[in-house]
């Protein structure tokens, strides 16, 4: 059996509701945090191979890098 001071005792109730507090906001955390990863892999699964590499005129070199609009 151990001795505790009432001091200490208090203490250490303190960091166990802390930490308890600390382990349920995490918890509620990861339970988001696996929310968006299941969503971003259905958005995954049901995109079309073809439209992953969508090529936009001015995303490289040579796209409409240099020209005027106004002459066009």
């Amino acid at each position: 059996m151990m001795l505790i001071s009432k001091t200490r005792y208090q203490a250490m109730q303190e960091i166990i509701t802390d930490q308890n507090q600390t382990i349920r906001n995490l918890q509620q955390y990861i339970a988001l945090l696996e929310t968006e990863n299941t969503a971003l892999k259905q958005c995954l699964k049901f995109t079309r191979s073809s439209d992953i590499d969508i090529d936009f005129p001015n995303s490289q070199k040579g796209g409409f890098e240099g020209s005027d609009i106004f002459t066009m």
